[in-house]
């Protein structure tokens, strides 16, 4: 048959599970919660690399995220070992990155 669930390391893997997911503090750069990130890392204002424990397999991997009040762009920037993210206010008079108290990110793929 089909395989629908995988189970690696005591991780559930399939399509339709997040491969990984975090929820951290951009200002002060503290993870609240995560699976499979073993750390962040503050590269600039606004702009934080999220490391992944297991690495994705490719690239082409899905990203979401949101942040408090914030816009949130997410960037796999070709990368099977992290995920950048990127917080702020994204044009108008008040445009720049940001560092966002609350941040959320999942990653869906392989």
């Amino acid at each position: 048959g089909t395989e629908i669930l995988k189970l690696e390391n005591g991780r559930g893997l399939s399509q339709f599970t997040a491969r990984a997911w975090i929820n951290f503090n951009g200002s002060s750069v503290a993870i609240h919660d995560s699976h499979n990130i073993s750390s962040i890392t503050d590269v600039s204002v606004g702009k934080q690399k999220s490391n992944f424990t297991n690495n994705m397999t490719n690239t082409v991997y899905a990203v979401v995220g949101t942040a408090n009040w914030r816009n949130c762009v997410c960037n796999n920037d070709n990368q099977v070992n992290f995920c950048e993210t990127i917080t702020g206010v994204f044009g108008g008079a008040d445009a720049g990155a940001d560092d966002a108290a609350a941040v959320h990110i999942a990653m869906f793929g392989d």
